[in-house]
């Protein structure tokens, strides 16, 4: 919680410069001042003689959605009492209602509630895919390793083989006896410009081409091309297929079991958790 004092009675002041808190924040302001407060939002800075605003009494209460415009105050000097509303709350208000990015529209009677059956971690930027395609003589091994740094959801792994068979086994830990020194592309999954800023980096590496023994198995699949392309998933199969994974190092070993060139896609992709953020 901010306590913030207007400069003068004369003219509207730009709350989140007063406080400063971030720009773009819903605000809970309790008016601790013997005077009216007045407060309103718009792009720029109102005329103090402007309709629109909203009156704020001694010990009452108002609570300002952040609608991407900025929130201004004018009138009492103060003491003003600025806080987030997504803090812990200690100033009562009287009314409730939804933020307005909850809304699908401005217009009353006319507007909806916004349903979404997606993940916030979609909107955030934090969610990521990544895929390889492969080329596996018979015989022989490919593996991908995948350095978890942080808390992360596992939405998918899916193996597509058009050609020979594959024996693909999940582990956790192991020994690399021979680096992996060959990146693997992470790709965002959400690149629209309306994606949550600052853009938040991956922090899981994925690389190719070394060779690791032990481990223990955490998951295996089998998938055999029987004159055309099969496809298994591993994780993601139903709709609450999801796997919680820790931080540490993990293993994918894809294993040609056929006499033929194994010839396919491998694919996955995650969220990563951030202050408990899904």
């Amino acid at each position: 919680m901010e306590v913030i004092y207007l400069p003068d009675t004369t003219q509207y002041h730009d709350i989140y410069a007063l406080s400063g808190i971030t720009p773009g924040t819903t605000l809970v302001i309790h008016n601790k001042s013997s005077d009216v407060l007045f407060v309103t939002e718009s792009a720029a800075q109102p005329v103090a003689s402007s309709v629109g605003h909203w009156a704020v009494e001694t010990d009452e209460t108002v609570l300002m959605h952040a609608n991407g415009l900025t929130l201004w105050a004018y009138g009492a000097v103060g003491p003003l009492l600025v806080q987030k509303a997504s803090e812990r709350t200690v100033t009562p208000f009287g009314s409730t209602d939804l933020p307005h990015d909850l809304y699908t529209g401005p217009k009353e009677l006319y507007r909806r509630i916004k349903v979404d059956p997606g993940q916030t971690s979609f909107h955030d930027g934090r969610e990521f895919r990544a895929f390889v395609e492969f080329s596996i003589p018979a015989n022989s091994s490919l593996f991908l390793q995948a350095i978890v740094t942080v808390d992360t959801i596992l939405y998918g792994v899916t193996v597509e083989v058009d050609q020979g068979g594959l024996r693909m086994n999940t582990l956790a830990g192991g020994t690399v006896t021979t680096p992996f020194v060959t990146d693997i592309p992470v790709i965002r999954k959400n690149t629209m410009s309306i994606v949550s800023q600052p853009v938040y980096p991956t922090t899981i590496s994925l690389k190719r081409g070394g060779v690791v023994t032990g481990g223990t198995v955490i998951d295996t699949l089998r998938v055999v091309a029987a004159g055309s392309n099969a496809q298994r998933t591993t994780v993601g199969s139903g709709a609450f297929d999801q796997r919680g994974i820790g931080a540490g190092t993990y293993y994918w070993h894809l294993q040609n079991i056929s006499n033929a060139t194994a010839l396919g896609v491998f694919s996955t992709f995650w969220a990563e958790i951030i202050n408990l953020g899904v």
